[in-house]
């Protein structure tokens, strides 16, 4: 019944839909006797943290083009 509403808006939902259900994964489930989504945790790469900023800039130098200093 839904759908159905919805097609009187826009007539392609219900192709949508089916095609969208088609598109799932099983990772995408949270059914456990397809996937231990329960332990993900465990494989997760530690994050190392913000990334730190260099000291100084580093330049690229060009041919032709003279850096001024400072």
């Amino acid at each position: 019944e839904l759908i159905a509403t919805l097609a009187l808006d826009n007539p392609k939902v219900p192709s949508n839909m089916l095609n969208a259900i088609g598109n799932v994964r099983q990772s995408q489930l949270m059914d456990e006797n397809l996937w231990n989504y329960k332990d993900l945790e465990s494989e997760l790469i530690p994050y190392p943290g913000p990334r730190q900023e260099p000291k100084k800039q580093a330049r690229l130098n060009m041919v032709g083009v003279k850096l001024e200093s400072g």
